[in-house]
Parts: structure tokens; C-alpha cells; sequence
């Protein structure tokens, strides 16, 4: 068995659910729609299967198919659909990339002495693939929602997007 198909495996329900345990996605998730988490769930569920599907194709065009559904949407509901989507996408992908990230830099010293196992070395080959494709699918779904270097485009006009809890802006006293 190599990497790729061992990585494929990793990416199943219980992964979704596993998000849904971190409540940073469930605040970014009640941030943009309201309702129970089913959305949440779909939406995650669907993003690992993306992640799945692009490691199987070792491209993430099937990631801009997807996103295309947005296009056939009206203008204003297409952007805040798009954008509430992908923020919810990302929080559940970057949670569950944590976990590999950490298994990544326990293992990797380890992985390059001669005394490895061929199951550590598979192990790492694994949490590689997995880290890279779900970094792959991020800016893939980054640039599907005219995000470029952490700002928002849009026909001229620059959102800057610092953090999920930005403060509110308060007018000076008197301005209003």
C-alpha cells in the first residue's frame, strides 16, 4: 500500500466529525448561516471528500467545478454563499490539518534515520500527502473567492480580512 491510498482513507466521517468537536468552526459556521449543523456537517464532509478526490486526481480542478454552482447563483447571494461556504470549509480543513501537522513534525527527524520501519515511513508518507492536498484545496477555494494574499478583491475594491473577531468600528463621538 502506498501513501496515497492510505491517505485516502484517513478522510472519512469520522474526520467530519471531529471538526464539528472544535468550536472554532462551529463559531465560524453560526457566524454565517443559522440553523442546526447540518449544513456544517455537509459542508465539511464535502470539502474531505475534495480533498480526497483531488490526492486520487493529484490536481484540485475538481475543486473549481464544485465552486462553479456559485457562478450559476444572483450576484449578491452568490458572493455571501461563496464566502460563508469557503470560511466554513477552511476552519474544518485547518482543524484537522492541525492534527497532521503535529504528526508531521514528530515524525519527520525520525523518518530520515536508516533504522526506520516501512510503517513509519508510511505513516509519514500518508500525513505528507494529506497536509499538502488539504493546503492545495485552501488556496484553491481562496482563489475561487477572489481572495489573493489574505484580502478580499473585488472590482477595485480591497477588503482586508484580519481575523474572525475583528472589532467593530465605532464612529468618533459626535459623528453621529
Amino acid at each position: 500500500m502506498n501513501g496515497r491510498i492510505f491517505a485516502l482513507t484517513e478522510l472519512g466521517v469520522n474526520k467530519t466529525y471531529e471538526a464539528l468537536d472544535d468550536i472554532t468552526v462551529v463559531d465560524v459556521y453560526q457566524a454565517a448561516y443559522e440553523g442546526s449543523l447540518d449544513e456544517c456537517t455537509t459542508i465539511i464532509d464535502v470539502h474531505l471528500r475534495l480533498v480526497a478526490e483531488c490526492i486520487i486526481k493529484e490536481n484540485v480542478e475538481l475543486v473549481h467545478s464544485v465552486y462553479e454552482k456559485f457562478r450559476r447563483m444572483p450576484p449578491m447571494l452568490q458572493k455571501s454563499s461563496l464566502v460563508a461556504t469557503a470560511a466554513v470549509a477552511e476552519a474544518g480543513l485547518l482543524y484537522i490539518k492541525e492534527e497532521y501537522d503535529l504528526i508531521e513534525a514528530i515524525m519527520r527527524d525520525d523518518v530520515s534515520s536508516p533504522d526506520t520501519g516501512d510503517d513509519a515511513k508510511l505513516e509519514y508518507e500518508k500525513v505528507s500527502i494529506i497536509i499538502e492536498y488539504i493546503d492545495k484545496v485552501i488556496a484553491a477555494v481562496h482563489e475561487e473567492k477572489g481572495e489573493k494574499d489574505g484580502e478580499m478583491q473585488s472590482k477595485g475594491v480591497v477588503i482586508t480580512v484580519e481575523t474572525i473577531d475583528a472589532p467593530m468600528v465605532q464612529p468618533p463621538s459626535g459623528a453621529m
